[in-house]
């Protein structure tokens, strides 16, 4: 909880950054992503069969013009992951048996800093336009909420229920990203923007995976 309590007092300055910078813009942003591993055969995921990644966000951009169709934006964000593992539990005791599991579901949050570069690649009209955005993300490990059940099993252990850091993940990694978007002016300069959006971790989120690869949609009002 520490390091949560620490990465939201950058919150405020990230919302209300406008009104202290010439030119500066800020976004409410809300995002989905859907990613998997790229490989999972590393040691000691043999017995593992892992579910896709599913990830939501909330959070907030900051947008400074820094050339002629060129923006710069950074932001914070909070972001959820959900996933899961089954996992094959051996039973040396009884070889005859059918091999049993108990699936680990994990929901895992991250705090994210963006720091992208933001081109204007065309404008439809004076209310809307088309963009690229390209950069790195760094994403912080904040605590994760898990549960564990066994399944296939007449006699087991009831089901585990836990909130705690978890050593399988790394305080940092880093993500790099590319979307292409559009934004329409709504109301007294406000605009709504929708913007596809595709992630690639340069540095694993945990230690026992393979790098990700996600695709999604980031959503939000730019004000």
């Amino acid at each position: 909880m520490k390091n949560l309590m620490i990465v939201l007092l950058f919150l405020p300055a990230f919302v209300s950054a406008q009104y202290g910078i010439k030119n500066c813009h800020t976004d409410l942003v809300f995002g989905y992503d859907y990613g998997d591993r790229i490989d999972s055969s590393k040691d000691g995921l043999q017995d593992r069969t892992l579910s896709s990644l599913q990830t939501l966000r909330i959070g907030a951009n900051v947008n400074y013009p820094i050339a002629d169709r060129w923006i710069l934006v950074t932001g914070f964000r909070l972001a959820s992951r959900f996933s899961y593992a089954d996992i094959e539990i051996e039973d040396f005791r009884a070889i005859e048996k059918p091999a049993d599991y108990k699936r680990v579901t994990s929901q895992d949050f991250f705090a994210e800093v963006p720091f992208r570069v933001r081109f204007i690649l065309k404008n439809i009209n004076r209310e809307s336009k088309l963009y690229l955005e390209s950069g790195i993300q760094f994403n912080t490990y904040i605590f994760s909420h898990w549960k564990e059940k066994y399944l296939n099993s007449f006699v087991g252990p009831p089901v585990e229920e836990m909130i705690e850091r978890s050593n399988n993940f790394r305080d940092m990694f880093l993500t790099s990203n590319f979307s292409f978007g559009w934004e329409t002016e709504i109301r007294n300069g406000s605009k709504f923007f929708i913007q596809a959006i595709g992630r690639f971790e340069l540095i694993p989120a945990d230690y026992y995976d393979e790098n990700a690869i996600h695709v999604g949609i980031e959503t939000g009002l730019r004000f």
